[in-house]
């Protein structure tokens, strides 16, 4: 019954939100930053065009992020301007970069500060953050998620796990309780992570990004204050939102290429 009411959902999801209407609501951010492998652009290649393994996702706009480098690595700075340009290249040439806008930090950001640059130029409610060393390994419903989304305020951060979905130490709990209405199979979790997810832009802007106090990794600042915070009382997890795409046990969307030991 629970497999059959889901499928239901997800046909339904699909008639509701065409390829066109999921363009006018969600735009991808793709943060990338220097790595060993620049200024070769084959990584980020590889990671953009699996994007297009998520439906609807090949008309979305695209905006890739290129923070600023860190004072230690200014001997690079050659490498990565020539990386810059060969992605510039690349929006003119390959379809995988087609309709994207490229936006450039001065200065060494960090993953939180470089979003914040990058959604100065997004337009639309919804956001898919990725970061340039993450590659899709298979579809979510992405249509039935943007439905979900906006017909259900408490949801605000949906990952795509890269893992299983399970209990861990970082993901401290999971379950399949979800507050309020969902098109698509979801696991709540009290963990906070900035792997790829799905996200409103005013979540980020209202709730996020006040939270980051120094140019440090997000997860450094808001997993342990969602920790802190649901050990206490677990209906402060409606502040945070956080949910893991798919049933539980299920998982393992994400293949994590890591970009600072990327070779070939």
């Amino acid at each position: 019954m629970k497999a059959g009411l889901i499928c239901f959902l997800v046909i339904c999801s699909s008639v509701f939100c065409s390829e066109n209407s999921l363009a006018d609501k969600l735009t991808i951010i793709t943060s990338t930053s220097l790595i060993p492998s620049n200024p070769s652009t084959k990584m980020l290649e590889v990671t953009q065009e699996s994007l297009n393994i998520i439906p609807g996702f090949s008309k979305c706009h695209r905006i890739i992020v290129f923070d600023g480098i860190f004072h230690r690595q200014k001997h690079r700075e050659d490498d990565y301007n020539a990386y810059k340009q060969n992605v510039m290249a690349l929006t003119k040439t390959h379809p995988a970069f087609a309709n994207t806008t490229l936006v450039f930090c001065k200065e060494h950001k960090h993953l939180a500060r470089a979003l914040e640059e990058g959604m100065k130029h997004v337009k639309t409610p919804f956001i898919f953050v990725h970061q340039h060393d993450f590659k899709i390994r298979k579809p979510v419903d992405s249509f039935g998620i943007i439905r979900s989304m906006e017909e259900n305020p408490n949801l605000k951060h949906i990952r795509l796990n890269r893992k299983w979905n399970k209990v861990t130490n970082f993901d401290f709990c999971v379950d399949e309780e979800v507050d309020g209405k969902s098109y698509v199979p979801l696991c709540r979790t009290f963990g906070w992570s900035d792997n790829d997810h799905f996200t409103r832009k005013d979540y980020y802007e209202k709730f996020i990004f006040p939270k980051i106090k120094r140019n440090m990794p997000m997860e450094y600042f808001l997993n342990p204050l969602e920790k802190a915070m649901t050990k206490k009382d677990s209906k402060q997890h409606v502040l945070f939102g956080t949910y893991l795409y798919g049933t539980k046990k299920d998982g393992n969307y994400l293949t994590h290429l890591d970009g600072k030991r990327w070779k070939s």
